[in-house]
């Protein structure tokens, strides 16, 4: 696929995950030109570095399906399901890494 980063010259972006059995289900960009990831396969966040090729990911205890990023606060969003019930997390991008993510949203709760 390709990519406008902040030069404005539309790049192309080819990256492999190290993670064998992931099978992405949705990408999306932050301002820093960081490419996240989340698919079936692992319970992961990937961040893929466009400049290095780089993969570098985050551990998490669910099955997630879509990713958001929020320009305004620089967060990231990733839904999923966990113990059977689908919900939103939110995480905080400092640097390119993601800290603690916090609970946003439990569809759960209006089943």
């Amino acid at each position: 696929f390709k990519k406008t980063f902040g030069d404005d010259i539309q790049e192309s972006v080819w990256r492999a995950s190290s993670s064998a059995n992931l099978k992405i289900r949705d990408i999306v960009f932050d301002n820093n030109g960081f490419i996240w990831a989340v698919g079936i396969g692992t319970n992961q966040i990937h961040r893929f570095t466009y400049s290095n090729k780089a993969e570098t990911t985050f551990p998490f205890e669910a099955e997630l399906s879509s990713v958001a990023f929020f320009s305004n606060e620089n967060q990231l969003f990733v839904g999923g399901e966990i113990n059977g019930s689908q919900k939103v997390w939110r995480f905080n991008i400092d640097g390119g890494n993601i800290g603690q993510g916090e609970l946003y949203f439990d569809f759960g709760q209006f089943s």
